[in-house]
């Protein structure tokens, strides 16, 4: 049964994760939205965007189990990794294997980072040889 569950539980952060990709960066708002999708009636928002979760919906769906099954799609399935750099480098999300991830995902050319690379090493160094 909790194998089932666990199960479920991973298909719903799957969905998540594929659906909304700003989720991909935050378990905070991955969690947030699988509250808002499976237990609406705990999920509650202002006007001024502020969320108000009922403590039910934090045992229903626990937040360490959400970034657990995060983990598992992410970093040994290679699915739906985040968009954020900072969020990579904190979860230790190789640049190889995330540029890989985009070609072949959203088959696109991912060149644009090299030469943003390159940019900003050439900034740099104007700016190193401005101070001297």
């Amino acid at each position: 049964m909790e194998t089932e569950r666990l199960k479920d539980l991973k298909a719903k952060v799957e969905l998540a994760l594929k659906e909304n990709p700003e989720t991909r960066n935050c378990d905070v708002l991955l969690t947030q939205t699988l509250i808002k999708a499976y237990y609406p009636q705990y999920y509650y928002q202002k006007e001024s965007g502020e969320v108000w979760i009922n403590e039910k919906a934090l045992i229903l769906i626990r937040e360490d189990s959400v970034k657990r099954q995060r983990a598992i799609i992410q970093n040994d399935e290679n699915k739906y990794l985040p968009d954020d750099e900072n969020v990579r480098i904190r979860r230790k999300i190789n640049q190889e294997r995330w540029l890989e991830y985009v070609r072949e995902e959203r088959n696109f050319d991912y060149n644009i980072f090299k030469r943003r690379e390159d940019m900003q090493r050439i900034r740099q160094e104007s700016q190193n040889e401005k101070l001297f």
